[in-house]
């Protein structure tokens, strides 16, 4: 898939994770989480005065995942038009080095069909991230940010959150991860992880490329004893 980038003058911030390699039949929402992957797709498409979308959730629970999702749903549905991928550090930090002004310009905003900001931040940032959220109140393109927070603010939008995933879903994400690498684990490693209090997708995967260079180094097996002693040692050293 092409997708039409806007030339900005910082390097690399017309990239984005999983560019034209995922889409919504990637998200797993089986248990959990069938309104919010509803209300992603709708969006795509939907022509209202909501045209900011909010994607919150716990760090690694997907919510850039989808956002990304809606980006290459879009490019698939219209191809012509144009999408951006930002991260809010970044406008953030243009803002303050007095760089890329252009970003808060409604035309500049406008001239494309969908726009996606992703932000992590913590409660030290909540004031600056809601600023932010109301000069985009003149803006009419489609708008998507993540972030791990509630967001409070006197701005109309749509909201949905990832709920964590059930144990059910755990397994077939793992699956899915460990078919993209092309590697295999037993049933018992994936039942044992995805029932594991491993709540988010970024620390199962995480979990997996810990267990294969275990494994690499000491030249040993994935099974369910091994994979349980390397557990065992992460956990030691956390506490």
């Amino acid at each position: 898939m092409q997708v039409k980038w806007k030339k900005m003058k910082v390097p690399l911030v017309n990239e984005f994770p999983n560019k034209g390699t995922i889409c919504f039949k990637d998200f797993v929402a089986r248990d959990t989480n069938k309104e919010v992957k509803k209300a992603a797709i709708d969006f795509v498409g939907r022509k209202s005065d909501q045209n900011i979308l909010v994607i919150s959730g716990e760090i690694g629970d997907g919510s850039t995942f989808l956002a990304c999702a809606i980006l290459n749903e879009i490019n698939s549905r219209f191809p012509s038009e144009t999408v951006f991928f930002i991260t809010l550090e970044t406008i953030l930090y243009w803002l303050k080095t007095n760089q890329n002004k252009e970003i808060l310009n409604p035309k500049y905003l406008d001239s494309h069909y969908a726009i996606v900001i992703d932000s992590y931040f913590d409660k030290r940032g909540q004031k600056e991230f809601e600023k932010f959220l109301l000069i985009l109140k003149n803006v009419k393109t489609k708008i998507v940010i993540t972030c791990n927070n509630d967001v409070h603010v006197d701005i109309d939008f749509f909201r949905i959150r990832i709920q964590p995933r059930s144990n059910k879903e755990k397994a077939i994400i793992l699956r899915k991860v460990l078919q993209n690498e092309d590697v295999v684990f037993p049933s018992s490693v994936i039942h044992y992880l995805a029932n594991s209090h491993y709540s988010g997708v970024r620390e199962l995967v995480n979990m997996v490329i810990v267990l294969l260079a275990a494994s690499a180094i000491f030249k040993c097996k994935i099974n369910l004893p091994f994979v349980k002693r390397q557990i065992e040692k992460i956990e030691m050293r956390r506490t």
